[in-house]
């Protein structure tokens, strides 16, 4: 989906949305901000711990790796794109 006045700002919206009942949250970026910094200011929004939520964009998980960006994802400038939040499940 294409947001108006995000290309001028070089900028792209990821609209974290998790799938318990915590509320959705835009973070508008750069495509070279490393996902890892994207999912800590959502889970700092949040009040929880660090690695509380997983992060899927197109059904794959996004690592817990600083060299994940939108770019490395091909994402685009002046868009907005979803990423599933999904509770950090331990056990069998």
């Amino acid at each position: 989906m294409e947001v108006e006045g995000l290309k001028e700002e070089k900028k792209l919206v990821i609209e974290i949305k998790p799938t318990d009942n915590a509320p959705t949250i835009p973070f508008k970026v750069k495509r070279d901000t490393p996902f890892i910094k994207i999912f800590r200011a959502y889970e700092a929004k949040l009040g929880v711990a660090k690695n509380t939520y997983r992060f899927h964009y197109d059904g794959t998980r996004i690592p817990d790796d600083p060299q994940h960006t939108p770019k490395t994802l091909e994402m685009k400038i002046g868009k907005k794109y979803d990423i599933e939040a999904f509770n950090e499940q331990l056990g069998g």
